[in-house]
This record gives C-alpha cells, sequence and structure tokens, in this order.
C-alpha cells in the first residue's frame, strides 16, 4: 500500500470525455467574462452551432447568423473586404485580424475588430478557428476626437501671427508654425527634429539659453525681450514648461519697442519742461485733469494727486469776473486752440498770472480726446509790463511837465527881460536922452547911468546863472553849489550848512550838471514847502558793489510831508528822479509830518 503525504491530495484519473467537457466549460466561463464576442467554427469558417454571444450583439437569430449570414450584419460597404479576407483566411490558414463597421441588436452601427487563429491537428491540418469580435466604437470616437483636436490645434498654431514652436527635453524642435519658421531663417530644410542650441547657436548670446534653462529648471514660465543684430530688431520671448518639454512664443516688438522709446522720451520732455504741463480727459464729466508734470506743481504749488480729478478752473478760486475767461469758455465749447493770460491762485493763496495755452487732442475720427494745457508763470512779465504802462504814463506826464517848464522858464525869461531888464535900459534910455539934452550938467546923470548898467549886469549874471552857471563848466560842482547856497541864503532866507569831500575826483560834466540841477530843485522845495529854517547839504563819492558813486544828500528840518501823497504830477520830484534815472541811478525820498525831509541822489561814475 502506498504512504499517503500529509496535505497532498492523491490525483484522479479523468476521462477523455470529462476532459473535453471541463475544457468547454472553462471555455464558456472565458467567453462569459470577457466583453468580446469569442467565436468557434469549423475548418469550413461557417458558423455550424449556435454562438449565443454573437446573436445577443446583433440581434440575429442563430438560422439568420448560420453558414455565411453573418456577413449581413456587416456594414454594405465593409461586407465585401471583410468577407474577402475571411475567405483568404480559410483558404490559406493564415492568422485574421480586420476592423469594420457591425450593426447591433439596436441597429446602432458599431466598430468591431475581429480577430481568428486556426487550431491545427496532428499533421497540421486546421480542426477548428477560434476568434473574437471586439466593440471598439468609443475607443475609435475618442481617437477620432483626439486626432481632430490634434489638427484643430495644429492648425490654430499655424495660424496665428506670433510664432510659436515646440522643444522637447533634449532640446530639438518638435513642432514650428510658419511665421516662426520665417522669423528664425535656418537656411536648412526644416528645423524639425534639430537641436536649438546647434541649429541657431547665434541665440544664445541673447540669453535665451539662460532663461529656458531656468524656465524648465524652476518649472515656471518666462518672459524676457532680446535684440538682435540692428537689421534684426527686438523680440520678446514668453516660454512656458510642460512635461514633455518647452513651448515658446515668439514675436517682433521692434516698432512697439519703438514707439515706447519715443513715447519715454517725450515724458521725459515733458517731466523737465520748465512750462507746467496738464493733461484733460474730455470723455470724462467736466473734463478733469488726468495728468500734471513736475513744472505744475512748482508753479502751482499743487502736487498729482491734489490736482488729478479737478477741473483746471480750480486755480481761478474765487475770482471768475476776469473777460479772458468768456474767450478761453468759447475756445473749448468750439474746441480751438486758445491762449489766455489769468489771474491764478497757488495752493497758498498767493496771487500769479498764468499764461495758459489750451489745445484739443483729437482721434483719428475727429471724436474730442483731450486738451493739453500749457501754463507759464507770467506774473514777472505782467509786472512788467504794468510797471512799463505806469512809466510810460509818467513819461507822457514829465514829457507834459517839459513842455510846461519850457513854457513857464520862457514866460520867467520874458518878464524877467520885459520887468527888470527892459525897466533899467528904458532908464538907461531916459538918462542918456537928457545927457544929451543938456550936455552941460553931465556928472550926477553919468553917475546915475553907470549905476543902472551894474544892476543891469547883476541881472544879467542872476539870469545867466538861472539858466546855466558859468563856474559849472569853468571850476566845477562844488564852487558852483556854495555861489548857489549863497544865493539861497540872501534870496531865501535860509541857512545852508555844506559839507563835503575835499578829494572828489573831476567829475563828468553830465553828472555835475545833474547834481546841481537837483540840490537846486531841493532848495527850491526847501524854500517853498518846508517853511525855511536849516538845510544840511553832503557831497561825498561812495563805492556800493564795486561801482563809484556821487552821493547828494538834502536834509531839511521843516514841516516834512507824505511821500505817498504825491503823484507823477510834482514836477520837482519827478524832474529830480528822472534826472537820476537818465544816468542810471537813483534817488530817495524820506519825509514824513514834522519830521523834516531826507533827499539822497545817488549818481554813478564808472565802473
Amino acid at each position: 500500500m502506498k504512504e499517503k503525504i500529509p496535505g497532498v491530495r492523491a490525483a484522479i484519473p479523468v476521462s477523455p470525455e470529462e476532459a473535453l467537457r471541463r475544457s468547454e466549460a472553462r471555455y464558456r466561463a472565458l467567453a462569459e467574462a470577457t466583453s468580446s464576442i469569442v467565436w468557434l467554427l469549423p475548418p469550413s469558417g461557417e458558423f455550424e452551432s449556435e454562438v449565443p454571444a454573437w446573436g445577443a450583439f446583433t440581434g440575429q437569430p442563430f438560422r439568420a447568423y448560420r453558414g455565411q449570414g453573418w456577413l449581413e450584419a456587416i456594414h454594405p460597404d465593409d461586407r465585401p473586404r471583410v468577407a474577402a479576407a475571411w475567405r483568404r483566411t480559410v483558404e490559406t490558414g493564415a492568422p485574421y485580424e480586420e476592423e469594420y463597421r457591425l450593426r447591433d441588436g439596436g441597429g446602432r452601427e458599431r466598430t468591431v475588430i475581429s480577430c481568428a487563429a486556426p487550431v491545427r491537428g496532428a499533421v497540421g491540418e486546421v480542426v477548428e478557428w477560434v476568434g473574437t469580435s471586439t466593440d471598439v466604437t468609443e475607443q475609435r470616437e475618442a481617437e477620432r476626437g483626439l486626432r481632430a483636436s490634434e489638427h484643430d490645434l495644429r492648425r490654430i498654431l499655424a495660424s496665428i501671427t506670433d510664432a510659436f514652436y515646440t522643444l522637447d527635453r533634449e532640446w530639438r524642435f518638435t513642432f514650428l508654425n510658419g511665421t516662426a519658421r520665417q522669423l528664425l531663417r535656418w537656411e536648412g530644410a526644416d528645423l524639425l527634429g534639430r537641436n536649438i542650441w546647434e541649429a541657431l547657436p547665434q541665440t544664445g548670446p541673447w540669453g535665451v539659453r539662460v532663461e529656458f534653462e531656468r524656465a524648465v529648471r524652476d518649472r515656471v514660465p518666462v518672459r524676457f525681450t532680446v535684440s538682435g543684430a540692428a537689421e534684426e530688431g527686438r523680440y520678446e520671448l514668453r516660454a512656458f514648461p510642460y512635461d514633455d518639454g518647452l513651448s515658446v512664443f515668439f514675436t517682433e516688438v521692434t516698432e512697439q519697442w519703438e514707439q515706447e522709446a519715443r513715447l519715454h522720451l517725450l515724458r521725459q520732455a515733458v517731466e523737465a519742461s520748465s512750462n507746467g504741463i496738464l493733461i484733460t480727459d474730455s470723455a470724462l464729466a467736466d473734463d478733469p485733469i488726468t495728468y500734471v508734470n513736475p513744472a505744475f506743481t512748482a508753479i502751482t504749488g499743487y502736487t498729482l494727486e491734489e490736482a488729478v480729478g479737478r477741473n483746471c478752473r480750480f486755480l481761478q478760486g474765487d475770482d471768475h469776473a476776469q473777460p479772458a475767461l468768456d474767450r478761453l469758455r468759447r475756445a473749448l465749447q468750439e474746441g480751438r486752440p486758445s491762449s489766455v493770460v489769468l489771474r491764478n491762485y497757488r495752493a497758498d493763496g498767493a496771487l500769479f498770472w498764468n499764461e495758459l495755452h489750451v489745445a484739443p487732442v483729437e482721434a483719428a475720427d475727429g471724436t474730442l480726446l483731450n486738451y493739453v494745457g500749457v501754463i507759464t508763470d507770467a506774473t514777472a512779465r505782467v509786472e512788467a509790463e504794468r510797471m512799463q504802462q505806469e512809466q510810460a504814463g509818467q513819461l507822457r506826464v514829465l514829457s507834459h511837465q517839459l513842455v510846461e517848464a519850457q513854457e513857464q522858464e520862457r514866460r520867467a525869461l520874458a518878464r524877467e527881460l520885459h520887468d527888470e531888464i527892459g525897466q533899467v535900459l528904458t532908464a538907461l534910455k531916459l538918462t542918456l536922452d537928457t545927457v544929451r539934452r543938456d550936455p552941460v550938467s553931465t556928472g550926477p546923470l553919468l553917475d546915475d547911468a553907470q549905476g543902472i548898467v551894474h544892476r543891469l549886469q547883476e541881472q544879467v549874471r542872476t539870469l545867466s546863472l538861472d539858466l546855466r552857471p558859468s563856474m559849472l563848466d569853468d571850476l566845477g560842482l562844488v564852487p558852483a553849489l556854495l555861489y548857489l547856497f549863497e544865493r539861497v541864503e540872501r534870496q531865501m532866507g535860509l541857512t545852508v550848512r555844506f559839507t563835503y569831500d575835499v578829494a572828489l575826483p573831476v567829475l563828468p560834466p553830465e553828472v555835475a550838471t545833474a547834481a546841481y540841477r537837483i540840490a537846486q530843485e531841493a532848495m527850491t522845495n526847501v524854500a517853498r514847502h518846508a517853511g525855511g529854517g536849516e538845510v544840511d547839504v553832503d557831497l561825498r563819492v561812495e563805492e556800493e558793489r564795486h561801482v563809484l558813486e556821487l552821493v547828494l544828500g538834502v536834509h531839511d528840518h521843516g514841516a516834512g510831508f507824505d511821500p505817498a501823497s504825491v503823484g507823477p504830477a510834482s514836477s520837482g520830484l519827478s524832474g529830480m528822479r528822472e534826472r537820476a534815472h537818465l544816468l542810471g541811478g537813483t534817488l530817495e525820498v524820506v519825509s514824513g509830518h514834522g519830521t523834516g525831509t531826507r533827499v539822497h541822489a545817488h549818481l554813478p561814475l564808472k565802473r
């Protein structure tokens, strides 16, 4: 007796019929477990027994697919091809595989792949065909969708205006659209499959390789601009990493860069301008300011943040009654340029005169987009014009006064000649007539005549000194002033204390004349308005800011007056100032009620 081994069953002999039954059971279990249709056919290749899976899928009963009837379930366009292929397989015993369209039990068209292999006997003859038919409809639809998507993607990439290409992990080109092929300018047949650094070595110095390697290494998109040679322009590159490599958009931005450079230059010019520049947005309500340059802030005191969003009329404050504003409003309503001068106010409230130039900016279709305003601080100019107008008025007054002074001088001269000299001459004539009629008694008459002639000489000398003292030309300024002050004391009853620099240089004639006339007019004013008394006169030479000046000071101790109350009609003061100004000098008058009057004339001599 054989010894049993624990845990091991003894093999039970199986008959050939039982082995065949078990094999068929395994085959049926396998056929039912798979999603494919499994079928067995005899060597003739025709259905001779029922295949439930085929009938369930196609809806054909056994009598319909028996023999060659299964071909009726195949699409009519595919049926001849499938029948011929199956016939060749049966004839040659070769394996079989075909894809075709098959109608299922619901009448829907499905895509099926059928495969068959022969089972051979002991001598190699075909004893049976084993085959499967697998429904691949969804798979084929997905593949068709994928191919369509890929086709659409390639069509889109090929049609975009930006250059586009892709690189694999070995830096080989895997795709290029038409624009990329044109811009990269490679002289070979095709860049596909070529290493970018070998095919286009000139891209290395541009920094492209560094950025591309950073994108792949750090898995981040990169965007940068490169400059080629002068004829190649500037380009912007955007690289995006993905699992299999890098996709790159490559755009020429030369024109855009040049425009940005021009805009940057214009902006710098606007920022550096000494004129204030503002821009408004006409598309918004009330045309608010959207930009001001630094000069605007320097002129007005308002920063960009304080000015933006406000209409530029805020610079007017409450001073809206300006005729120039009406002209400006009409120009803005009509959309035309305008130039006006306005009273405006700085941030601290100080008044300044704004010379404003406004011009519209229009789109190509004529739509008003903006207004550009250029402001200039014209305060100094306006004040100079005002002073010029005042001086012109004063000049007209002085001209009138000059004419009047000339007439007064002529009338005084005529009166002096008629009343004084004429009378003396008449007396002299009468005396001489008497001498002629009575020559015997000539002694006393000649004495009278001699006295008359002496008085006549004095009157002519006085008249000559009033017109122009000869000693001013012959002896100089100091002797002329001494003689003037002697006459003033004798004729006007004033006491003059005269101090002067004994080392006075030789004065130019025009300076000496001006100083004499200013002193003469000052003495006359003292006699007329100060009420008499004492007068201090000082004459010296000083150096002020490297300029040598003759300084004449006249100080009386009389009643005084308010200089602000004396207008340009005062010929005395105006004449003294005009004489000083004609020489490039100045004349200062300081006075007050009860404090007397001080007159200081500064007359430049030489630099």
